[in-house]
């Protein structure tokens, strides 16, 4: 059931400069913040609560505005 929430994520990120991607350097899906300003925030703060709302596992990368998808809690 997860693949509908994140497709449904990216549809929700990308009016806002933000998507789900592959990732090349490791076996997950990440999800990329491209936006700036006050929006980054915003942008953060909604991917935050999906993750919590899902049960999902997340990690950031260091000093860049892109978590991976771990999977479920």
């Amino acid at each position: 059931h997860i693949q509908k929430h994140i497709i449904q994520l990216n549809d929700t990120l990308k009016p806002f400069q933000a998507y789900v991607a592959m990732s090349n350097s490791n076996n997950y899906l990440k999800i990329k913040n491209e936006s700036s300003g006050s929006t980054l925030q915003e942008v953060d703060e909604m991917i935050k609560e999906w993750a919590k709302k899902y049960k999902i596992n997340l990690q950031k990368v260091k000093d860049k505005e892109t978590y991976y998808i771990l999977g479920k809690d």
